[in-house]
């Protein structure tokens, strides 16, 4: 669990399902995500792999305990390497919450576990998703292809990130 200014990222539940299935289907979230599910049987692999990633937060609003979306690390220890993954309700945009959310998450990932370099894969047109990128200190490295889609790869090394 992580607990930041405005928000409480914990280990996801399978009572999550519902608040994250609604946000994971608004179209504007959708809009700027490389997988999207347009059912619920589509989302329900979305959903196990978070339920199987310690690393991955379901994402809370403190002072109302509301499921507000998910972030945390996917890890490739055998590049020493995490990848930085946020998405927030379109409620909740505008607010620095997911710079808040994905900065406890990019700390986790040099401080907690250790790793040398981040990684985010972004798409092109994710100018709000780009901007959390760059605040964070991530620099583009290259275009990229994830699964199918043209996407931008991020990238900061450890030995840059301003604790």
């Amino acid at each position: 669990m992580i607990e930041t200014r405005h928000l409480h990222m914990r280990v996801a539940a399978e009572a999550d399902f519902d608040a994250l299935w609604e946000i994971w289907s608004d179209p504007r979230v959708q809009a700027g995500l490389l997988t999207r599910p347009q059912t619920m049987d589509e989302f329900a692999p979305v959903f196990a792999l978070l339920l199987s990633t310690p690393t991955m937060w379901v994402i809370e609003d403190r002072a109302s305990h509301l499921v507000i979306g998910r972030a945390g690390i996917f890890e490739f220890p055998e590049e020493r390497t995490a990848e930085v993954a946020y998405l927030l309700h379109p409620d909740w945009w505008g607010r620095g919450l997911a710079t808040e959310a994905a900065t406890a998450a990019l700390g986790y990932a040099f401080e907690a576990r250790g790793w040398d370099r981040a990684i985010a894969f972004v798409l092109p047109t994710n100018i709000a998703s780009i901007s959390v990128l760059r605040k964070l200190g991530l620099s583009y490295v290259h275009d990229a292809e994830v699964r199918g889609q043209a996407a931008e790869l991020y990238e900061l090394q450890r030995a840059s990130h301003r604790a």
